[in-house]
């Protein structure tokens, strides 16, 4: 692993991110309510993203979807549970950075039977939320982004300026850029473990990552290699 991508393991980890489900097995809310989460790895490959953060879960009760912000990635850690990666709108960094909102609630699937968490459907900005979770802060993420998009820029990709433009008339950001690069390395990386997709593809889950980052992968280098063609 090379020095530049350390480095941004070491902000991802100092930044954690949106704090969406709390750690721990068992898992009781501030009105006695309790769910488990057995595996927090499955909850975060069952759920879909990009993912609606709007407010009050609005989105979920007939109200307006209109977004503060996407969560465009989600990643459990065994000591701190479930964090997203969310890109604000320019309104919801408002209302954080103002303090209208302090803390984010998310809407669960659950196993009828166990109670057990399935996935996670949205998350909504809120003042009274019914888990214990950590306070938003946005100049945590205005951090985090400013330094991965310097990183992406600094380590490069292989693609001249005219490549990237077309990247991000796709709709992907500096930062993306990076971290599907990175994610194609180690795709390429896991051919040393197989011929077949179907190898590959569980070599890559083992080394370093899941099944919805691998087809991100193959996803992006279609898309990087109509891009050096054009």
């Amino acid at each position: 692993m090379s020095r530049l991508i350390s480095a941004l393991f070491e902000i991802d980890r100092a930044s954690a991110g949106l704090h969406i489900v709390p750690p721990g097995r068992v898992i009781t809310a501030r009105d006695g309510r309790s769910f488990q989460v057995k595996d927090a790895q499955r909850v975060v490959s069952s759920s879909q993203v990009p993912m609606l953060l709007d407010r009050e879960h609005s989105s979920e009760t007939g109200g307006t979807t209109r977004a503060a912000g996407w969560i465009t990635s989600l990643r459990a850690d065994p000591n701190g549970g479930i964090f997203g990666t969310v890109e604000l709108t320019p309104d919801g960094e408002k209302e954080i950075r103002t303090r209208v909102y302090r803390y984010v609630s998310p809407v669960l699937v659950l196993d009828s039977e166990e109670r057990d968490v399935l996935e996670i459907v949205s998350v909504a900005l809120t003042n009274r939320p019914a888990l214990r979770l950590q306070e938003i802060s946005v100049d945590a993420y205005r951090a985090k982004t400013r330094e991965t998009t310097r990183l992406a820029c600094s380590m490069g990709s292989g693609l001249s300026p005219k490549q990237r433009e077309r990247l991000h008339r796709h709709g992907l950001t500096d930062a993306q850029i990076f971290a599907a690069e990175r994610d194609l390395a180690d795709r390429k990386a896991a051919y040393l473990d197989g011929s077949d997709d179907a190898s590959v593809r569980a070599a890559f889950i083992k080394r370093s990552g899941t099944a919805e980052q691998y087809d991100r992968a193959a996803a992006y280098m279609a898309a990087r290699y109509r891009a050096t063609q054009q």
